[in-house]
């Protein structure tokens, strides 16, 4: 095939393309300039910036390196974590952000597998383009576990009798610093903007949570039924 013959094919295709922009951005939108820049965030992949994983890396490794520290300091306390007459109480209230946070970085993993086997994921779920990157997840993931085990880290610092360090902390009760994972969480899920805090996607949940109700057969509404019992047993805890 000649270079002029490629050239040739070239322009056409190109011609086509954006014949079908045009069109695109005529028929479902108002505003062209509004149609091609929804076309251009649909077409176009979102790749992770050296900010994402800069963040992830840092809340990460210290949320590891609290979890190590609190190994470390388990042989240390005068007394076993799960021996005060109230942590049978406490326990819920720990263990539901453990089951959240396994499921963000589960889904995490969804997300990444989707990605690689270009399962279209975006579209069966109707994400549109308002959806995060696998490292935008990981790095939101990350960060709430850092303020978990920040919150933890606290708690078995006071109920374990570390001397002058838990007697530092011990300006609340046991009982508060457990339920404040759970105040930034609720916060961060209900927070009233749509440009901070990916606004974008609670409203989707929020959107899906009110479909719930609809009797409709669709695969969003299937997913978001699933996930929804499965955050029943958590959400009992708070």
């Amino acid at each position: 095939m000649s270079n002029m013959r490629v050239f040739e094919m070239q322009n056409r295709f190109n011609g086509f393309l954006s014949h079908i922009e045009r069109e695109y951005a005529t028929f479902f939108f108002k505003n062209v300039k509004e149609g091609n820049k929804n076309l251009k965030s649909i077409t176009s992949e979102k790749l992770f910036t050296r900010g994402e994983l800069y963040s992830f890396g840092l809340f990460s490794g210290f949320a590891a390196l609290i979890f190590l520290i609190i190994i470390i300091l388990a042989n240390e306390g005068e007394r076993a974590l799960d021996s005060g007459s109230n942590f049978s109480i406490i326990f819920p209230v720990i263990r539901g952000p453990i089951l959240i946070l396994l499921y963000m970085w589960f889904f995490c993993g969804c997300v990444y597998i989707w990605n690689k086997s270009n399962t279209n994921y975006k579209t069966t779920l109707k994400f549109n383009h308002h959806y995060s990157s696998v490292t935008e997840l990981m790095k939101r993931t990350s960060i709430f576990t850092f303020i978990y085990m920040v919150c933890f880290l606290w708690y078995f610092l006071i109920s374990g009798q570390f001397g002058k360090i838990g007697d530092g902390l011990s300006f609340v009760s046991e009982h508060i610093p457990p339920l404040f994972w759970w105040i930034i969480f609720l916060v961060y899920l209900f927070f009233p903007s749509r440009k901070y805090f990916n606004g974008e996607g609670r409203l989707y949940i929020f959107r899906a949570f009110r479909d719930f109700f609809k009797i409709a057969s669709d695969t969003r509404i299937s997913y978001f039924t699933n996930n929804f019992i499965t955050f029943i047993y958590p959400l009992r805890d708070v």
